[in-house]
């Protein structure tokens, strides 16, 4: 066990990639899982305050301890894949990027891909979260088969998908028998607060529940086979008119084709926006001046790669006037290019924000395809009525947007956040989520509040049943 007391040996353990800080009186790292449960059952005999933490890459301040103590799983990174059932035993500290590196060894991957690739496996548990490829595939619960957890009680669960259902609007397990009502739970990508619905899957409780029901020691994926060929296009488009029409009909036709092997059926649908390609032309050359926006599309082949490019280029050619200017990725070398392209954005976010010493004003909402167009035209409305730079980009498959505001001083922090509300309340009007993959942490805790009003009351009182004396992953959520 590797114990730090001196605040000044942990000062990079107090914040995230948000740049939220906090505080806490001693950091643990437990060495191995051993270590682990009986530091947490001596935390929870002392009845102290603790924070579980993974990669801290979190934008929204889970990770990032206000008082208590630190437990960072950092080091409990053991992975045991089985290739013939294609799973993977897992530790919560493990990278994404570590686990993708053993899985392309064996010709397989795991579909959620967390935008961070340095984030944990536990942390992605913790927040639920998705990627470009939760078009396809969805998020990070749906490719969780079970779970260890140390409960607050100390109680060492091992728990199954499929073993126990909530009836009637109650979960009955050891000796818990939580009831809960009826909660809105939108049918769309979606990371806000603890997941309930009657007949629900117990694990999904505490996938998702931002370590405040427990610590996560052992998780069990699903795996899929890897593609044989992939296909990635980056599109992009003159006006808003090609934008949409160009969506809609690859978004449909991908639906429709869901499990098709030979026709068009995108895995992701990636959004750049005018600024956010500004930026990106200072590092690719392949962005032409003068566009209004890109999209990324990624397409898995068996066969016939040539048939597929001619499908896609036909689309393209319909539907944008800069279709020669598509950047097409058919290799492994391509492919990575094309993730950097996109990751280079949230890295320049975040160096924004480590330059200026503030904290990110960044959405994370969603809705309903039917209403994307609503929700699309009032955020642009909003935020060039704010007079402040701003880049959005992100999941547009999934009509789920990343809207990032960069401020100079308080007054125009206060705009930033006024816009934020804003657009909080008109997501939620139009029944979407508030988080659609990073979940509510500390920062976000007035928008759950928002979504949820008085019915928030039943997911607290979930947490005062499974953990009375509110040690785990304290501020977190409520």
């Amino acid at each position: 066990m590797i114990i730090k007391e001196d605040k000044s040996t942990f000062e990079n353990y107090l914040k995230d990639a948000s740049n939220y800080t906090g505080s806490a009186d001693v950091l643990y790292i437990p060495e191995s899982i051993e270590e682990l449960k009986e530091l947490i059952q001596k935390i929870i005999s002392e009845k102290k305050k603790i924070t579980i933490q993974g990669s801290r890459t979190g934008l929204t301040g889970s990770a990032v301890s206000t008082e208590g103590v630190i437990c960072s799983t950092e080091l409990l990174t053991h992975c045991s894949i089985n290739k013939d059932e294609k799973t993977a035993w897992v530790g919560p500290g493990l990278k994404y990027f570590e686990l993708e590196q053993e899985l392309k060894n064996l010709n397989l991957f795991f579909p959620p891909n967390p935008t961070e690739t340095t984030s944990s496996i536990g942390g992605n548990l913790g927040a639920n979260a998705s990627g470009s490829r939760t078009f396809k595939y969805g998020a990070t619960r749906n490719w969780v088969e079970e779970i260890k957890i140390i409960l607050p009680n100390g109680n060492d669960f091992h728990l199954k998908r499929g073993e126990i259902f909530a009836e009637n609007n109650i979960l009955k397990f050891l000796e818990y028998q939580i009831e809960f009502e009826d909660i809105y739970m939108p049918e769309i990508k979606h990371s806000a607060g603890y997941y309930l619905r009657d007949g629900m899957d117990l694990i999904d409780l505490f996938i998702g529940s931002e370590g405040t029901l427990g610590v996560i020691y052992d998780i069990k994926l699903k795996l899929l086979q890897r593609p044989s060929e992939l296909l990635g296009l980056i599109i992009y488009f003159a006006d808003k008119d090609e934008l949409f029409n160009f969506l809609e009909d690859v978004r449909d036709k991908s639906i429709l084709n869901f499990n098709s092997k030979n026709e068009i059926s995108a895995r992701l649908i990636e959004y750049f926006d005018k600024n956010s390609l500004n930026i990106l032309r200072k590092y690719y050359n392949q962005v032409p001046e003068n566009v209004h926006s890109a999209i990324w599309i990624e397409q898995e082949i068996e066969e016939n790669q040539d048939d597929f490019i001619e499908k896609w280029y036909e689309i393209i050619q319909k539907y944008t006037r800069l279709a020669d200017s598509t950047w097409t990725a058919i290799d492994d070398k391509q492919h990575i290019e094309f993730a950097k392209f996109r990751h280079k954005l949230p890295e320049e976010v975040y160096e924004n924000l480590s330059s200026k010493n503030i904290q990110k004003i960044g959405t994370d909402t969603a809705v309903k395809s039917v209403y994307f167009k609503d929700y699309y035209d009032y955020l642009y409305n909003e935020l060039d009525s704010l007079g402040l730079d701003y880049i959005v980009f992100g999941h547009i498959g999934n009509s789920h947007l990343h809207a990032n505001v960069f401020y100079k001083n308080e007054n125009e922090m206060k705009l930033a956040k006024d816009f934020y509300m804003s657009l909080i309340k008109k997501t939620i009007s139009l029944g979407g989520t508030v988080s659609a993959e990073h979940g509510i942490g500390k920062i976000k805790k007035p928008y759950l509040k928002e979504m949820y009003g008085e019915k928030l009351n039943t997911m607290i009182k979930i947490k005062q049943i499974l953990d009375p004396n509110l040690l785990f992953g304290n501020g977190n959520l409520f």
